[in-house]
């Protein structure tokens, strides 16, 4: 098993970004490749796999809303984050999330594994693969 990995299959694999957030993933592809260089099947897939994972994250009840970003500019290997802001800080909207999080006081480890765990149960159901220890 792979540490930090909350979901996998043979060509994806959902891992914690720790950050001070209810819930923060990273989807990355096993193959090395960016978005622009994406093959289609890949892409078709990456697709479903961020409706699931986004539907997973906002189903938590920490979590008001979760916000998708492409960041690493210099990196060549593509990661997708999602960001589950917590509930109820509408302060935190848009880019302020990102801003703040580093002020945020931590999530307790117990709380980051059972919503890794939902996002991992989930994912099973909708997209297959196996959870990873992060989502055992």
């Amino acid at each position: 098993q792979e540490a930090g990995v909350a979901w996998a299959n043979e060509r994806w694999t959902v891992s914690d970004a720790g950050m001070k957030l209810p819930v923060t993933l990273i989807l990355k592809p096993r193959a090395h490749h960016d978005l622009a260089d994406l093959p289609d099947d890949l892409a078709a897939e990456m697709g479903l796999l961020m409706v699931a994972i986004a539907a997973a994250v906002e189903s938590l009840p920490s979590v008001g809303r979760c916000h998708v970003g492409r960041y690493g500019d210099g990196g060549a290997h593509l990661h997708l984050f999602f960001l589950g802001r917590p509930a109820r800080m509408l302060q935190l909207r848009g880019s302020p999330l990102i801003d703040w999080e580093e002020n945020l006081p931590r999530v307790p480890l117990p709380v980051l594994q059972a919503n890794a765990r939902v996002v991992a149960e989930r994912m099973v159901v909708h997209a297959g693969g196996t959870p990873g220890a992060l989502g055992r």
